[in-house]
């Protein structure tokens, strides 16, 4: 091993030193529930209620500014 490895800094970007066991890259750290249907449809839900409401006041803006005119 050359000393550059030894000390896990690494010289140059991109150059991987010798640490431990290799990181997996392709698999996302699992979160406890969070990949659960039940989750998706939750913040699904909540998603599309947020819309929803930022379109109705922007109608009501709307509303407002047509009538003032």
């Amino acid at each position: 091993m050359s000393p550059e490895l030894s000390t896990g800094l690494s010289p140059t970007r991109g150059v991987v030193h010798d640490k431990g066991a290799p990181l997996k890259l392709k698999e996302p750290r699992k979160r406890p529930g969070r990949d659960t249907k039940d989750w998706q449809e939750k913040t699904r839900s909540a998603r599309t209620k947020a819309l929803k409401k930022k379109r109705l006041i922007e109608r009501r803006i709307d509303k407002d500014h047509t009538a003032s005119m």
